[in-house]
């Protein structure tokens, strides 16, 4: 039997709003890095950045920063695309032993997800694991300084870290009112050297973020002022970014986008993408951003009786195709192989349907989604 569905209350998240991080989006902005450091009090603070960043000036720019504003730094870059329960829970011992009081993170959204849960973790005992949930911890995690190289993630204004658990092949969401980012620098000129085949997928995982967070039950005024926004601006820069990501222009209005759609999705909510995704990602590790922009269409198609007046409400649907046909179509310029080339055995659909339903963003769709949902979903993809 499948368990009950929650509708959230309309009513009690339509006043809701919150953006505890200050958020600076400008070029060059990576130049403030010293100065937010040294504003935050921080003298010891614990980098975070994956090994992709190696063949790029980005890491380099930051030691010099943190070396030049603090008594010491240590470096951890042992970070999977989707990040491990026990590389995060070794992360954090490593930030202990460092008596770390601050934590910086440059990266796409692996890196972002670790270095909060190494600001949490520093100052509260134990396992990742143990604080699977909502504001499982005692003590406010130390200063944490964001900067995004991807224009996908968001979660540099999000409350919400994701790490995936080997032990029961899932991924676990750890939320908290504490988890937000204390500072987001975002730079425009960091994408530029992200590949472009990278820059559609996490591009189009942000326009996920915008699209789940506008037709969610949690919706409200602001989240959608802000999804609409990205939307728009995903639809008319990223595909010309993707194929010139040296235009400041595309590259800039992209950032923004991510960065919009990632404050909308943080005081909204996701949906059905984002439970087949992760149930998806924590079975077979394949990359997030890549799900989202492969299970979009379908997934939208499924609920578009619920969906179709918002979507064709926005500013770019005003074409002789509806929004949905836009988006399919973008997708499809882009490149973005199918599912089916990911060769997900038929066998698992009901284990991977029955995690989508257990998701804890389930209850947020724009319709009751059960387990047999999810199935006709995944069977009509194959």
């Amino acid at each position: 039997m499948s368990p009950a569905f929650n509708t959230p209350s309309k009513s009690s998240v339509q006043s809701s709003f919150r953006l505890p991080t200050r958020t600076t989006i400008a070029p060059g902005v990576l130049s403030r890095l010293g100065t937010e450091v040294r504003d935050l009090g921080i003298e010891k603070p614990f980098l975070v950045f994956d090994e992709g960043l190696s063949d790029t000036p980005w890491p380099s720019i930051v030691r010099k920063a943190l070396s030049e504003s603090c008594a010491d730094v240590q470096e951890y870059s042992d970070v999977d695309p989707n990040p491990r329960a026990h590389k995060v829970d070794q992360a954090a011992e490593q930030a202990r032993q460092f008596s770390a009081d601050g934590v910086v993170g440059i990266g796409g959204g692996s890196v972002m997800d670790t270095a909060k849960m190494v600001s949490m973790l520093t100052r509260n005992p134990g396992s990742c694991k143990d604080y699977e949930g909502k504001n499982l911890f005692t003590h406010h995690p130390i200063p944490f300084i964001a900067v995004p190289t991807t224009c996908g993630t968001g979660s540099e204004v999000t409350w919400v870290a994701v790490v995936s658990d080997s032990a029961s092949n899932r991924k676990i969401s750890i939320k908290g009112d504490g988890m937000y980012p204390t500072r987001a620098l975002v730079v425009s000129d960091l994408i530029q050297t992200l590949p472009s085949e990278l820059i559609s997928y996490t591009g189009l995982d942000a326009l996920t973020h915008a699209i789940e967070a506008l037709i969610s039950r949690c919706s409200n005024p602001i989240s959608d002022i802000l999804a609409t926004r990205a939307i728009s601006l995903i639809m008319n820069h990223l595909e010309p970014c993707a194929g010139d990501p040296n235009n400041t222009v595309h590259r800039s209005e992209m950032m923004k986008a991510s960065t919009f759609a990632g404050i909308a999705f943080g005081n909204s909510d996701v949906g059905a993408v984002h439970c087949l995704s992760e149930s998806i990602g924590g079975l077979f590790d394949h990359p997030h951003g890549l799900l989202n922009a492969q299970l979009l269409i379908p997934v939208m198609r499924y609920q578009y009786p619920e969906i179709e007046e918002k979507l064709d409400r926005l500013p770019d649907s005003k074409s002789s195709d509806s929004m949905l046909d836009q988006i399919e179509q973008l997708i499809s310029r882009l490149h973005v192989p199918s599912l089916q080339s990911l060769e997900i055995p038929r066998e698992s659909f009901d284990e991977i349907a029955s995690l989508a339903e257990q998701n804890n963003s389930n209850a947020s769709n724009p319709k009751e989604m059960t387990r047999s949902d999810y199935r006709s979903i995944l069977t009509g993809l194959h």
